[in-house]
Formats: C-alpha cells, sequence, structure tokens
C-alpha cells in the first residue's frame, strides 16, 4: 500500500501529469478537480458503462479512466468490424499522428493529442485493428453549438480564423499548382469541438490522406482507399487537397448539416413548430453565411469569380455540387 510519504507523493505525480496534459491541450491546469467534474457531469453512468458506440463512418469509440490521471479519455478503435490489411494498417495509424503533426505546423489551433497508440495483428488473416486514446474533452462539437443557435458568430468566426485560414495559408510547394495544398484538411463541423473560452479543438485526424515526397497522394491500396474515401477520387482530390476545394467542402458540408439533407426535421411536429424550426435554422444559416463571405470574402473573389457579383457567394457556393469545380483546379 505504501506509507503516507509515499501516497503523497504519487498523488503529486498524478496532479502534475494531469497539469501537463492539460496545458497540452490549452485548459487551464490550475484545477484538474474541477475539470474532472466537468467530465463526469456531462455524461451518465449508463453512457460509460455502454461498451462501443460508433463515432462517424470510421471509428468506435468508449470511454475510459486513466489510472495516474483519473481524467475521463475516448478510446477510438480503428477496423474492428472489418479489419484492415495489417502493413496498411500500420501505416495508417503512423500517418494520423504525422497528419495532426502537420496541421499543427501550419498554426492551427488546439490540435487535439493522440495517445497510447496499439496496433492488434490477426497473425491469421493478416489483418489489423489498431486504437489510441483522446482526452475526453465535456463540450459539443461546432455542428451542436450551430444547430443549438448557440454562440452563432463566435463559434463561426473562431473555426475560419482559427482553423481554416492557416491551411489555406499555408506555403505553395513547388510542382503543385497555385491552388493545390500539400496538406490535406476536412473542415467538417462535426470534426471539431468549441470550448468557451479556449477556443476550437480539432480532434478527428482519420483517415489521414497525406501527400507523398514526390507530391502524389498516399495510397493505402486501391480497396482501402475506396474504403476510406466513397467518393470519386476527383471529388476528393478537390475537397481535400485544393485550397478553392477546402472553402467549398468547408460552406457545402455546412449548408448540408445545418439547412440541408444531414438536418432532417422530424415530420411529427405540428405546422408552428415546423416554421418555428426552419426560422431558426434560415437565421443561423444567415449569420454564417455572412461571416463567411467576411472572411473568406478574399479566396472567394480569387478562386470563384463571377460576372454578375463579383464572386461566388457562401451561400451559393454552398448550394453548388462539388462536380460543378472539381475539374477546374
Amino acid at each position: 500500500m505504501g506509507s503516507p510519504a509515499e501516497k503523497d507523493a504519487r498523488k503529486g505525480q498524478e496532479i502534475l501529469v494531469a497539469q501537463t496534459v492539460l496545458a497540452v491541450h490549452g485548459l487551464a491546469t490550475h484545477d484538474v478537480a474541477g475539470f474532472r467534474a466537468i467530465q463526469r457531469e456531462s455524461i451518465s453512468d449508463g453512457e460509460l458503462e455502454a461498451g462501443l458506440l460508433n463515432l462517424g463512418a470510421h471509428a468506435q469509440v468508449n470511454f475510459i479512466e486513466k489510472e495516474a490521471t483519473r481524467l475521463l479519455y475516448v478510446k477510438k478503435y480503428f477496423g474492428l468490424d472489418i479489419p484492415y490489411p495489417a502493413t496498411e494498417a500500420s501505416s495508417l495509424l503512423y500517418d494520423s499522428f504525422v497528419y495532426a503533426d502537420q496541421l499543427r505546423g501550419l498554426g492551427v489551433n488546439h490540435v487535439v493529442r493522440n495517445y497510447e497508440p496499439a496496433i492488434k495483428v490477426d497473425e491469421t488473416t493478416q489483418t489489423a485493428s489498431f486504437s489510441v486514446d483522446q482526452l475526453y474533452l465535456p463540450y459539443g462539437t461546432v455542428l451542436d453549438w450551430l444547430r443549438n443557435n448557440t454562440g452563432v458568430e463566435e463559434v463561426t468566426r473562431t473555426l475560419i480564423t482559427d482553423c481554416l485560414v492557416p491551411v489555406l495559408n499555408q506555403p505553395h510547394v513547388a510542382g503543385l499548382k497555385e491552388t493545390d495544398a500539400f496538406v490535406s484538411f476536412d473542415t467538417s463541423l462535426n470534426n471539431f469541438i468549441y470550448i468557451p473560452g479556449s477556443g476550437i479543438f480539432c480532434f478527428d485526424f482519420f483517415p489521414p490522406r497525406l501527400r507523398t515526397e514526390d507530391r502524389k497522394v498516399k495510397s493505402y491500396g486501391e480497396e482501402v482507399d475506396k474504403r476510406l474515401d466513397k467518393e470519386d477520387p476527383e471529388e476528393v482530390y478537390y475537397r481535400r487537397f485544393t485550397r478553392p476545394g477546402m472553402i467549398h467542402n468547408f460552406l457545402k458540408r455546412a449548408y448540408d448539416r445545418i439547412l440541408g439533407k444531414d438536418n432532417a426535421i422530424d415530420p411529427s411536429l405540428g405546422d408552428e413548430a415546423l416554421e418555428k424550426v426552419n426560422l431558426e435554422r434560415l437565421i443561423v444559416w444567415g449569420m454564417f453565411c455572412q461571416i463567411a463571405d467576411e472572411l473568406l470574402g478574399p479566396y472567394l473573389q480569387r478562386y470563384f469569380p463571377d460576372d454578375k457579383d463579383g464572386y461566388v457567394h457562401a451561400d451559393k457556393l454552398a448550394r453548388t455540387e462539388f462536380k460543378v469545380y472539381q475539374g477546374k483546379f
């Protein structure tokens, strides 16, 4: 069990570790217990014990408590149901760290750290799954904030200024077109968490679409590539590896999730409730587009010129299919 002095020393070390983890993520370190309490209050005992939960198209997660810090983490598993070929799984795990480092190098604020990478190989089939741990941030995604019509202006401005603009302004790499980007980006609203007073936290680095040293998009084999991105390769390249496509993807995905197909309204609501929901969505979308036009105007003017209005504005571009522009850059 140890002496009282040893217990005190161990407790002090645990607190130091917890403070270090919080500091790395840009969070206040003076109240580890307070942050732990916020974590606990945000989820029920049932959610803690629920086992694996689906997270997006690629990951399954569950909550774990780190013995050293007593902070909650999310353990993210990839390839549990359908394992990846072992060699590709190893590359995907490693590349997810490379991709996160690339974003940090461009100045994207608060790129969440992955901890405890692990890979599990089935020697018989030569397939594998892998996992990483992330500090559980008990706050809503950017999409949650916007759909709830809470802090829309601050959230939108912070996301564009701290995350999208640094990637759009990345240095040009010789051998690529002026509109191409060496570092890719997927600006889907549910890839980011907003913490009032701290900012936007980017936490999703999968799939880690990278370029190789010869500037080509890295392939993990045709089968795995299709599994990672079900869209047409030309569309994927446009959305993730061109600056105009990143803007288009940001706006179109936001439109789909705030006003469009990915935010269906419960048909059982009465007419009055439906009208209220639609009006609130239109207000949020109007604010979002106004801020996007203000902050992204110079980029829209450069990449999407329009004879009538000077350039294609955010609302119009968000309602435009990718195929209209993807072959032009």
